[in-house]
């Protein structure tokens, strides 16, 4: 029976990374605290009706939620955030494909560096 809650797990991880749109979604979300939907497209040069497809099954995986909404011309805009460690978890961080790892990890690297001031490596010598 324990294995029941690890199963579901893997199986909204998988669904949620089974699509390349998505896990660029993911990475785009990751290193920003909330982006919109219009953004999102902007940024992947995709339409907006098919990044909301797949912000709805990263919704629907639990890996991220709506932040907020915001009136703009003639619609609402929605804005999006990633839920913590809802979808990649030292349980099942090997099951990710070692790219999409290393995408990650630059995403979440980036994003800390973006928050906490400008940062610019300096070599060795």
């Amino acid at each position: 029976m324990a294995e029941e809650p690890r199963q579901i797990v893997n199986q909204r991880l998988v669904q949620a990374l089974g699509h390349p749109m998505r896990a660029e979604i993911l990475k785009l979300l990751i290193g920003e605290t909330e982006l919109s939907t219009s953004r999102i497209a902007r940024r992947l040069g995709a339409k907006d009706s098919s990044v909301s497809y797949h912000l709805a099954v990263l919704q629907q995986c639990e890996t991220i939620e709506l932040a907020r909404t915001e009136q703009l011309g003639g619609g609402l805009e929605r804005f999006f955030h990633p839920i913590p460690g809802s979808f990649v978890g030292n349980r099942n961080w090997g099951e990710i494909p070692v790219p999409v790892q290393g995408d990650i990890s630059s995403a979440v690297f980036r994003g800390f560096l973006g928050r906490t001031g400008d940062f610019e490596p300096r070599g060795r010598g």
